[in-house]
């Protein structure tokens, strides 16, 4: 699982991109968790976060809302990985699969995919390598002078030394 991105609100943006697709289109939305347990968590957030209890009805695990649209929370137990969709379901039915769903299924597979991936200190390394090169283009291009004296010029110093305690401060 990828712990830099826990509490970072991917479950909510799926709960409101489903609310909408419910509401503004009228869609039939099948929203895919990882456990039984998680699907009266996720109805409930649903509930809370998007819906004003008058304008929906509830039924175990389907939130239908009066603009014609409806929510259901299922298990992945029958869905089809290739296609992400259900074998009986109608073919205008809208499939959202919980980040945890995923992780859950393919944990082992998602972790040898991200292996090599470059760590995020890594990124920060060379963004700071960006700028810094910059940075010096700047310092050349308002001050002629630097060319010619290099590293001894003033500002290229307070640059140089700059730069120095910004990386250290990402190490």
């Amino acid at each position: 699982m990828n712990t830099t991105l826990c509490r970072s609100g991917r479950t909510t943006r799926m709960l409101a991109e489903a609310h909408r697709l419910a509401r503004e289109d009228g869609a039939y939305v099948i929203v895919v968790v990882a456990r039984h347990s998680e699907i009266a968590r996720l109805r409930d957030q649903f509930l809370h976060d998007f819906c004003e209890i008058a304008y929906v009805r509830i039924a175990e695990d389907k939130v239908s809302l009066v603009s014609g649209g409806s929510v259901l929370f299922t298990r992945d137990c029958c869905l089809d990985w290739r296609t992400m969709r259900f074998p009986s379901a109608h073919p205008r039915c809208i499939t959202l699969i919980d980040h945890f769903a995923i992780e859950s299924a393919f944990g082992p597979m998602l972790a040898m995919l991200h292996r090599y991936d470059p760590r995020p200190e890594d990124d920060a390394e060379h963004a700071v390598t960006i700028a810094a090169d910059a940075l010096v283009d700047d310092v050349r291009t308002r001050h002629p002078e630097t060319a010619t004296e290099g590293f001894r010029c003033p500002y290229m110093m307070r640059l140089v030394a700059a730069v120095d305690a910004w990386r250290k401060g990402i190490r």
